[in-house]
């Protein structure tokens, strides 16, 4: 009998992850010729919305991976060194994607809440993180909150229509 947990740590997010893998090889291996244009537009939007919610889940999933300080285990310096090693990318972008993450738990989660629904992509996201984080720190929390909402809410920031 199939179950929903893994069997190692008893816990349902790594057979989703695996079980979502296995659902993406499965369709990149279905031919796409027949496909009309108006499916295919709306599958590449439909993929779109789905890198957007793997994307703020990664990001979620490295933000408690620096929680829990998921590389001291194996000496790794930081959680940034440890994603890169782990997933075979370059140290500086690892350590970028955790600061994101982090930023994006802790105070941007608005934006955080926007990349989730798909209606921001994972580009959208940094460079909206980037110019919130640069904003003043003197600056009032209201402003800081309306300048959020305004970047999310833009028309440069939304899903296309389907």
């Amino acid at each position: 009998m199939a179950t929903d947990k893994d069997t190692t740590t008893g816990h349902p997010v790594p057979c989703g992850v695996r079980a979502l893998s296995a659902s993406v090889s499965a369709l990149a291996e279905r031919p796409l010729f027949a496909l009309d244009a108006a499916t295919t537009r709306d599958t590449i939007q439909s993929l779109a919305v789905l890198e957007a919610k793997v994307a703020s889940f990664r990001l979620a999933a490295l933000a408690h991976a620096e929680e829990v300080q998921v590389g001291a285990e194996t000496g790794c310096t930081s959680t940034g060194v440890w994603a890169a090693n782990a997933t075979r990318s370059q140290k500086n972008v690892s350590a970028a994607q955790v600061r994101l993450a982090t930023a994006l738990e802790t105070r941007w989660t608005k934006v955080r809440d926007a990349l989730a629904a798909g209606s921001m992509n994972a580009e959208q996201v940094r460079v909206v993180v980037n110019a919130l984080e640069d904003l003043p720190d003197d600056l009032d929390a209201g402003l800081v909150t309306q300048a959020a909402e305004a970047l999310v809410g833009s028309p440069s920031s939304s899903t296309p229509p389907s």
